[in-house]
């Protein structure tokens, strides 16, 4: 599902291997962010999806809270 995230940007979870995939924490564990900045997921809410040009149909919301 994160997989346009890592790709597209090459750095939050490829880049780094941190962000999501490496730790796989920041979505969940320490909740920055989604709810820090409220801009990656939850703010936008579209970064690992909509945006990116999955469409898979998952609200951007939801999305925001999975990892």
């Amino acid at each position: 599902l994160i997989g346009i995230w890592d790709l597209r940007f090459g750095i939050w979870d490829l880049g780094f291997g941190i962000w999501d995939l490496g730790f796989g924490i920041w979505d969940l564990g320490f909740g920055i962010w989604d709810l820090g900045f409220g801009i990656w997921d939850l703010g936008f809410g579209i970064w690992n999806l909509e945006w990116d040009g999955i469409g898979m149909g998952v609200p951007s919301y939801l999305n925001g809270w999975q990892v």
